[in-house]
């Protein structure tokens, strides 16, 4: 049943009437979340988070860990769902458009970025069990989000050059001649508690890992596919590291190591991890004005992350949003917004 509802009456109408359904009716599909006058139906959602869970299962983690992570997976998709039809609403309203030439040249530059030919960018794609003209849409998507959040946050936005310059004093570090380690990894956890035979099973799929990465295969692709981390979505890219902020046994494997070569699996307080050196890199120290304009886009970009989590945040507060089913994560039903 997909039914578009105009407001909450329409909703109430909808309720009365599947009630009034006969007890042998078929339902072929069901409404989990209303958001506003749009609706989240089951078989779009489960269409959604049916290749992440197939991507998890492919992992071989033991049955509860597997069954924790898809349970929580679940939960966070259902609400990055909701935000995602909040925005929409606000960039239709905003009649925000984005054509097929733009999304053309996001892709070329993509592209262009990861040294992808088309053959390999589909592949990737293919990996990731995502069709070329659903990754279309997501760019589109994402370009139209940018314009929402430059519309709505960032044209309010002002950096102070004094703001600049407390940034500078505070980040001496940042700015002087120390070396610098461009760092990657790929991370699997242990749960707390792990007897010996879970503990061993993540540490041989992590020895399987590496035994791909010696032969050749992507750091960054094995990252997407099967690193625990924040980061794993970029490529397990750590950026930037200051050797003297790592862990001592981490700073020692990694002090070894050339240039696109990866540590043994190490034992660390957060899991089994991989490190990639990437490259090495010496800075040299700047002067205020020659990192001006680098202070400020890094300055900015955390003030519109900020502001934007904000506007989220009070957009969610003025609108209509009733959760009916989370499934596998919460069976009640939650309401927030106006009622």
């Amino acid at each position: 049943m997909i039914i578009r509802l105009k407001s909450c009456l329409g909703w109430t109408v909808l309720i009365l009437w599947m009630l009034s359904l006969p007890a042998a009716a078929e339902v072929v599909d069901r409404i989990i979340a209303v958001i506003n006058d749009d609706v989240i139906l089951q078989s779009e959602f489960e269409a959604f988070v049916k290749p992440i869970e197939a991507r998890i299962k492919k992992q071989g983690l033991p049955p509860e860990k597997e069954a924790r992570l898809i349970s929580k997976m679940r939960k966070e998709v259902l609400d990055q769902m909701i935000d995602k039809k909040l925005t929409r609403q606000q960039i239709k309203k905003l009649n925000i458009v984005v054509d097929d030439q733009q999304v053309d040249r996001s892709i070329e530059m993509i592209k262009k970025a990861n040294f992808y030919t088309d053959e390999e960018m589909l592949r990737v794609l293919e990996e990731e069990g995502v069709t070329y003209q659903q990754y279309r849409e997501e760019i589109r998507s994402q370009i139209e989000r940018a314009r929402l959040v430059a519309h709505e946050v960032r044209s309010k936005i002002v950096i102070t050059d004094a703001e600049i310059k407390r940034y500078y004093d505070e980040h001496k570090e940042l700015y002087g001649g120390r070396q610098r380690l461009h760092l990657r990894h790929i991370l699997m956890t242990v749960p707390p508690g792990a007897g010996e035979a879970e503990k061993e099973a993540v540490l041989q799929q992590m020895e399987d890992i590496r035994a791909r990465l010696v032969k050749g295969e992507s750091f960054r692709d094995l990252a997407r596919k099967y690193s625990e981390s924040p980061v794993a979505a970029e490529g397990g890219d750590l950026g930037l590291i200051n050797p003297d902020d790592l862990a001592p046994s981490i700073k020692k494997a990694v002090a070894a190591l050339k240039e696109g070569e990866v540590t043994p699996v190490l034992e660390t307080d957060q899991g089994y991890q991989i490190f990639l050196l990437e490259k090495r890199v010496t800075i040299d120290a700047k002067p205020l004005e020659a990192v001006r304009d680098e202070i400020r886009r890094i300055l900015y970009n955390k003030v519109v992350d900020e502001k934007y989590k904000q506007w989220l945040k009070d957009l969610k507060a003025r609108s209509y949003i009733r959760i009916l089913h989370r499934p596998a994560a919460d069976e009640k039903t939650l309401e927030s917004g106006r009622g």
